[in-house]
């Protein structure tokens, strides 16, 4: 869904984007991001207020990953809420000094980028509202590093080593006492 921001008139805009199943496998391409469980709605905001505009989202879904310790397909709800202002000029205005924004809450757009693609501003939303690591849930216990079990589901009959292999011969060094 394209938008003209320039088309807009003053005051607020509602639009809602929906992100199907299929357009999300078509663009992404990430191994731990298996897809969308259903279609992903987002309410979208933009407020014009003469060269500034701001958009305000709210991201509602759920998403399918593969755990980043056990290697197992889990979902995981979506409800990232964002903020973001685009200009015309290179820096925030004046006015926008009570609301706080970081660098990356703030997009410069020249004349000539006028229009906005808001499915791509959803979806890149997403991606910076995910965890750099996807885990299942924060007690994962991952796969045993000598036989590959799932700790969540099995217990392995595996030694337990205490420490790095590589120090495993300090171990037998022999400390006089003085």
């Amino acid at each position: 869904m394209i938008v003209d921001f320039t088309a807009l008139l003053q005051g607020e805009h509602q639009f809602t984007v929906t992100l199907n199943p299929a357009l999300w496998q078509s663009r992404v391409s990430d191994g731990q991001l298996i897809g969308l469980e259903k279609p992903v709605v987002a309410q979208l905001t933009v407020s014009k207020d003469r060269t500034e505009y701001t958009i305000q989202g709210r991201v509602s879904g759920v998403l399918r990953g593969l755990c980043g310790r056990c290697l197992e397909a889990y979902v995981q709800p979506l409800k990232p809420d964002f903020t973001l202002v685009v200009s015309s000029s290179s820096a925030p205005s004046d006015k926008l000094k009570d609301v706080e924004l970081s660098e990356e809450d703030f997009m410069a757009a020249s004349e000539h980028e006028s229009e906005v693609d808001l499915q791509e501003l959803v979806m890149e939303q997403i991606f910076l509202s995910l965890p750099i690591g996807l885990l299942c849930g924060e007690d994962c216990l991952g796969l045993c590093p000598d036989c590959g079990v799932n700790l969540n589901k099995n217990k392995c009959n595996c030694q337990k080593h205490s420490g790095h292999p590589a120090f495993s011969k300090l171990k037998a060094l022999k400390f006089e006492k003085e």
